[in-house]
Formats: C-alpha cells, sequence, structure tokens
C-alpha cells in the first residue's frame, strides 16, 4: 500500500523561543558567564563542607544543572534541526569547551565527596533536611559507583578534555553523514530518504536498488572515516573502563541504568535463543 505523503506534520518545528530568540542572543553568553560564576561561587562555598551542608550544595547544584539544561539542551535542540549550519555548530562547540572547563575545574569534586561521605552522616543530615530525604536516591545512586571513581585530579582532567574526545569523532560523524548524497532513480537523495525508501517503499525491487545505491555510497572515503571513528571512540572507552575497573564494556551503561549486569545478560541470551528458533522455523 503506498505511504501518504501528506501529514500535516510537513512544516512542523520545535519553538525554541521559550529558550532563547535565535544563535545570537546575547542572553545566552550572559546564562554561560552566570553558569560559570555559580560553579566557582559553588566550589568555594561548598568543597570539603558536604559533612554538614549537604542539603544546601544539592540545592546550589541543582540551580546549577538547570540553568546548564536550559543553554545546552537549546543548543542541541537547534544544532539537531541543521548539523550544516557553522554559526550553531561554532557556538554549540565553543560553550561546550567552555563549560567542560569550568566543570572539571569545580564541580568534579561534588560526587566524589558524595561518593566519600560517611552513611551516617547523610543519614543524620536526611533527618534534618527535607532537600537531602528528597535526594536520597540520586544520593544512593552516586554512592554504588564507589569502586570506579578517579582521584578528582584525574577526574577533573577527563572533564576538561571531554570536548575533544569521543564524543567530539560522533558529532562530526553526524556532520559529515549529513553530507552524503546519493544518485536514486534520478534524483539527489539524502542518506534519511535513501533509508525511508529501503524501508518504507512497497515495492521490493525499489528497495533493493536502494540497498545497493547505499551500498555504494558508504564505500570509500566514508568506509574509511566511519572505521577510524569507531576505533576511537572503543579505544577510549576500553582504556577509561580498564583505569576504572568495569568488568566488562556495558558495566557503566549498566550501572548509570540501574539494571544489574545479570539481566541485561539474560535478555541477550533470551533474545539469541529466540533468534535461533525463528530462522531455524522459517528455514524448515
Amino acid at each position: 500500500m503506498p505511504q501518504p505523503k501528506n501529514l500535516g506534520t510537513e512544516n512542523v518545528r520545535w519553538d525554541l523561543s521559550v529558550f532563547y530568540s535565535g544563535i545570537d542572543d546575547p542572553q545566552i553568553d550572559a546564562d554561560l558567564a552566570a553558569l560559570q560564576k555559580m560553579a566557582r561561587d559553588f566550589n568555594a562555598q561548598r568543597k570539603g563542607k558536604l559533612t554538614t551542608e549537604l542539603g544546601a550544595a544539592i540545592e546550589n547544584y541543582s540551580a546549577i544543572t538547570m540553568l546548564s539544561n536550559k543553554i545546552f539542551v537549546y543548543l542541541f535542540l537547534l544544532r539537531s534541526t541543521n548539523l550544516t549550519n557553522e554559526n550553531i555548530k561554532t557556538k554549540s562547540d565553543s560553550a561546550q569547551r567552555i563549560w567542560d572547563a569550568a566543570t572539571g575545574e569545580f564541580l568534579t569534586f561534588f560526587e566524589l565527596e558524595i561518593i566519600a561521605l560517611n552513611q551516617a552522616a547523610i543519614d543524620r543530615q536526611a533527618e534534618d533536611s527535607p532537600i537531602v530525604k528528597k535526594h536520597l536516591p540520586w544520593l544512593g545512586h552516586v554512592r554504588v559507583f564507589k569502586p570506579h571513581v578517579l582521584s578528582e585530579e584525574v577526574e577533573s582532567a577527563l572533564s576538561k578534555r571531554n570536548s575533544y574526545g569521543a564524543s567530539s569523532w560522533g558529532e562530526f560523524f553526524d556532520e559529515v553523514e549529513t553530507d552524503l548524497k546519493f544518485q536514486f532513480q534520478g534524483e539527489e537523495k539524502t542518506l534519511e530518504e535513501m533509508l525511508h525508501a529501503l524501508s518504507n517503499d512497497p515495492d521490493a525491487e525499489i528497495r533493493a536498488e536502494a540497498l545497493r545505491v547505499i551500498n555504494s555510497g558508504f564505500a570509500h572515503s566514508f568506509a574509511k572515516y566511519s572505521a577510524q571513528t569507531l576505533n576511537v571512540i572503543i579505544g577510549e572507552k576500553a582504556v577509561e573502563d580498564r583505569e576504572r575497573n568495569y568488568p566488562h564494556p556495558m558495566s557503566a551503561r549498566n550501572m548509570s541504568n540501574r539494571v544489574p549486569d545479570a539481566v541485561v545478560e539474560a535478555l541477550h541470551e533470551a533474545v539469541r535463543g529466540s533468534a535461533a528458533q525463528f530462522a531455524k522455523d522459517i528455514t524448515i
């Protein structure tokens, strides 16, 4: 059955004006400067004092998180609408470098000190502070990473270099991928359009042609760049996982998702078993 072409969503766009008026809005830089000051003040006022001031520190940290989310959610969504816009890319990259440096310099201590706190100190403050009590699940989640944290100096350095690590390779890969163009049925198509044809066209021959065109377009320089990007990202993670003593590559993500390794492995086994049975059934 042919797919409908006009769904009424063609002109729907995010209304990002609730954040800023545009990429040149001076309020972005003003908020970024305010965010840096908040981080600097937070470090000066709360570092080394969490045994008695945990509630106030959480309140300060929440305000920092809210403002940083405003800035970077806006920049992320705006960049997602146009990966090739150099003004958006420049502003986003500059803001991220500034914030990574401030995070490494002024905020690294916070979660490390939470991890190092005596549980009795947390429980005592939870009795007196509604803020601490409300955030007990979050505090507990932060503390499960205790076996895997590094020294404050190392954690700080990792934060400061974040803009130049695996994430930057991933972002550049997205830009290169966006630039890909394919000649298909007499027209120039983007990768997104090609994948749509591959997945949704009711004509099997057109789907097969789309697959051949995509495979051909992925060859040569893009294939080499893709392989190098994957190698860098995997290599960086492998080194850091070893330094942090994670037992396998999925452990850090599973802990962040609050899912035990055994549960994820059971899911993998179930999927492998189901897929194997399905393959067996369709060949009979």
